[in-house]
């Protein structure tokens, strides 16, 4: 019995790089900050995994929580409303395009959008707008 977080988040990122490249660079493990541009979506880590053993405890039900976080980094003088909703530009494109995905991942059945948050943080001379959003992943191992 495999988990199926390493493969859902490989064929994530496969998926939106190409949906969603004029939008921004999509990520998936470590980046290195002097590399990043200005807008990225990175796929970051998973939670909430429980397991729910079925068929004589050969199966299991797997579900998970994924975070996708968009992040859009400006001049310090950017108003946090106008990054903010870049970074919600970001989100919702990345959530129409895994709405539309017909053939998941082997053993995954859903991804639901869940909740999301988004906040600032200023730097010296720069100022970021970043969203969390929560992908709840059902899947069968």
């Amino acid at each position: 019995m495999t988990s199926t977080i390493p493969a859902f988040k490989t064929a994530l990122a496969a998926r939106l790089k190409p949906a969603i490249a004029a939008l921004a660079e999509v990520y998936y493990g470590l980046a290195d900050p002097n590399k990043m541009g200005s807008k990225v979506l990175l796929i970051g880590p998973a939670k909430n995994r429980t397991l729910e053993f079925v068929a004589g405890m050969s199966q299991a039900n797997e579900s998970y929580d994924v975070e996708i976080i968009a992040s859009v980094v400006g001049p310090v003088q950017e108003s946090f409303e106008t990054l903010v909703a870049l970074a919600y530009g970001v989100i919702d494109a990345t959530i129409s395009n895994i709405l539309a995905w017909d053939a998941l991942p082997s053993g995954v059945n859903n991804v639901i959008p869940s909740e999301s948050e988004d906040d600032e943080a200023v730097g010296d001379g720069f100022r970021e707008a970043y969203v969390k959003q929560t992908l709840h992943v059902q899947a069968r191992i």
